[in-house]
């Protein structure tokens, strides 16, 4: 992969960052661009970047403002104003021989056009231009289906225009951008890219379905849909690819479709290949990119990977063999990820070898992931194989939904239904629901965290509901764990003021941990009920014979199901020698577990899952729980899952939802994430 990942980096001949994304920085549009909130998703009715701004001191949006800060300034050039006023293709005064005959800061303008200019071949330019057009509804740049719509050598902006139907698709070998490429940096507003698409069947490598780019890219009000990559070996990012950042806000990347195909007969790879499919709304090229999601809606994509048969000798003979594909971010594929009241629904990670982060993969792994377990000097064996060294170190999702996508795969592992990250996360004030990951094996794998998957890095869980979702495994030897969440070896778990409910393993064959499945953990004024499992520990399962302190505080675990064991329901610790430090618990049913304070085992009477005030559902507690002024507030925190007064009463409340009889709250007005 190192020769491969030289021939991209040339191939998208990278540049310095330049302006883009200092537009973090400036005013907002006028007036009458500003789209309206959108409902569904929690965030302020303001402009993105000014939510950006308020959550800058907060992890990878901090990152963010700091990057644009230290970006250089443009150069100072008047710029040339070139007006177009014709729909041709060529000739004198057409939008053609404006690129073609541009300098650097020239502004073409379109305003004046209505309609659609059909290009018999690929609009090219050398040189760093803007381009304004009449209106994403109004003009349209239609490549039909001959080549890709624009190509650049430098940076480009384009705004107010739609850009369809660019068709790049080589012989051979590798091809990128089916719609727009450009080689350093992209400005996009207000602007549609739908119906392209890069490679097919014959084509080795293909990357950036609609649109590739070589630096970073600031989107903004934009639509990136209906596309797709196409490859026999590797395709990538059939919404969007770029090189170093991205920052893409209130905007929709939807419906676009990577694809990894068998090759077709006579042009099988020699040596040991690589088989891969990977981001089907967003890929990042470098291992350290953050993909900043902001307001947006990423639904809808999929990636699948199928493998294929390859060359090699033996014996001094030429022998062929099959490898299994691979499938990473359904949704998106990133180093890290910076998202903000956005959507990540409905997407897919589909393989006959590995399926990783149907909605999210975050593949970075940083330098020490955990004590005493080295970060690999590689980590898919084909992309993004080098550690991380400079900032951010963690992803976040804040005020966010990452809902229904699903990770399937028919032969090996899947891990991280909506989820799937290889270093520190964050999630706050967020809903991860009714996501899937499905193993069709019938032996000798395993399928973890239908919800979230963490691994190499700390998972913090705050203020957010994880609810629905499902491992899944075929019957026979095959192994299902951590419906909800589940921790890959020692890797720390942190809940605080967050609901685990309604997560199921979904096997016949001794899989735990319907809840949780982890090892080191920090619950606290949490509530983990109604999950279940087939063998034990339909709540939390918590293993491992090194797995350092486990702390749980003021937390319900109650009301969960274990099919072959009831009395071991709500928790089960596999290593009996370590016990659980913590106080004002309640936990109904549990095994082998050593508490330094004995929980209450009482029913706390929780009510269903709801939307009880704030922005995610919580378990509200019943007339007479005993929950009510048990519990402690041992970090402390102010507030409860809800955002409401921490303690009402004598002392606080066990679990995420404090009663506060006085607060009236009914159904839809309150802000939240939207859904039933």
């Amino acid at each position: 992969m190192r020769t491969h990942t030289k021939r991209t980096t040339r191939r998208l001949k990278i540049h310095a960052l330049s302006s883009a994304l200092a537009l973090v920085l400036v005013g907002t549009a006028a007036a009458a661009n500003e789209p309206a909130g959108r409902p569904g998703v929690i965030h302020a009715r303001a402009d993105a970047l000014q939510v950006l701004q308020r959550t800058g001191n907060s992890g990878p949006f901090h990152h963010a403002l700091a990057l644009a800060q230290s970006l250089p300034a443009p150069a100072a050039r008047a710029p040339t104003l070139r007006k177009i006023l014709s729909l041709a293709d060529s000739g004198s005064g057409s939008l053609r021989e404006a690129l073609a005959t541009a300098a650097d800061g020239d502004v073409i303008d379109l305003q004046g056009l209505a309609g659609r200019i059909t290009l018999s071949s690929p609009l090219t330019t050398s040189a760093d231009v803007t381009i304004k057009g009449s209106g994403r509804d109004l003009l349209t740049l239609d490549g039909g289906g001959k080549g890709r719509v624009i190509t650049s050598a430098g940076s480009l902006s384009l705004t107010d225009i739609s850009l369809t139907n660019g068709r790049a698709t080589p012989s051979g070998g590798s091809t990128v951008g089916g719609c727009l490429y450009t080689a350093g940096n992209l400005n996009l507003q207000n602007a549609t890219i739908s119906g392209c698409s890069v490679g097919d069947a014959e084509t080795e490598m293909a990357y950036g379905g609609a649109v590739a780019v070589g630096g970073t890219a600031y989107i903004k009000y934009s639509t990136i849909s209906n596309s797709s990559a196409t490859a026999f070996r590797v395709a990538a990012g059939a919404g969007i690819i770029a090189g170093q950042n991205l920052m893409f806000l209130q905007g929709t990347i939807s419906g676009n479709h990577v694809n990894q195909v068998l090759a077709p007969d006579g042009t099988l790879p020699a040596a040991a290949p690589y088989f891969l499919a990977i981001g089907g709304g967003v890929t990042m090229m470098q291992p350290d990119s953050m993909a900043y999601l902001i307001q947006s809606d990423v639904s809808g994509n999929t990636v699948s990977a199928n493998g294929g048969y390859y060359t090699h000798v033996v014996d001094g003979s030429p022998v062929t063999d099959f490898a299994y594909g691979k499938a990473y971010g359904g949704g998106t594929a990133s180093g890290f990820a910076g998202i903000l009241g956005t959507t990540v629904a409905n997407n897919t990670a589909q393989a006959n070898g590995d399926a990783f982060g149907g909605g999210l993969f975050l593949a970075a792994v940083p330098p020490t992931p955990r004590a005493g377990r080295a970060a690999p000097s590689s980590l898919t064996g084909a992309w993004l194989g080098r550690e991380v060294t400079g900032p951010p170190t963690y992803s976040m999702a804040k005020y966010s939904e990452i809902a229904g996508n699903s990770a399937t795969t028919t032969s090996t592992y899947a891990y991280g239904g909506g989820i799937h990250a290889k270093h520190p996360l964050t999630i706050a004030g967020s809903a991860i629901h009714d996501n899937h990951v499905i193993s069709e094996v019938d032996s000798g794998y395993t399928v973890g965290g239908g919800g979230i998957l963490s691994s190499y890095g700390e998972l913090q869980v705050l203020a957010s509901t994880i609810s629905g979702n499902v491992a899944q495994a075929q019957t026979g030897s095959a192994m299902a764990w951590g419906g909800g969440i589940a921790m890959y070896y020692a890797v720390p778990l942190t809940l605080i003021d967050s609901t685990v409910s309604a997560n199921q393993i979904l096997t016949s064959y001794g899989s735990s941990g319907g809840g949780i499945a982890a090892s080191t953990v920090q619950l606290s004024n949490s509530t983990i009920a109604f999950n279940s499992a087939p063998s034990n520990a339909g709540g939390v399962m918590l293993y491992g014979s090194a797995a350092g302190a486990r702390v749980i505080q003021s937390t319900i675990i109650s009301n969960n199901t274990s099919i072959a064991d009831p009395s071991a329901a709500d928790l089960v610790v596999y290593d009996s020698g370590a016990s659980v430090d913590g106080d004002h618990n309640i936990t109904i049913t549990s095994n082998g577990v050593t508490w330094t304070v004995p929980p209450l085992t009482d029913d706390p009477l929780l009510q269903a899952l709801a939307f009880n005030g704030g922005p995610t559902k919580t378990h509200a507690l019943g007339v007479g729980s005993p929950a009510i002024d048990a519990g402690s507030n041992p970090l402390p925190v102010d507030f409860d899952q809800r955002g409401y007064a921490r303690t009402v009463g004598a002392n606080p409340d066990v679990g995420a939802f404090e009663v506060d009889n006085d607060r009236i709250f009914t159904d839809g007005f309150d802000a939240r994430l939207g859904g039933p």
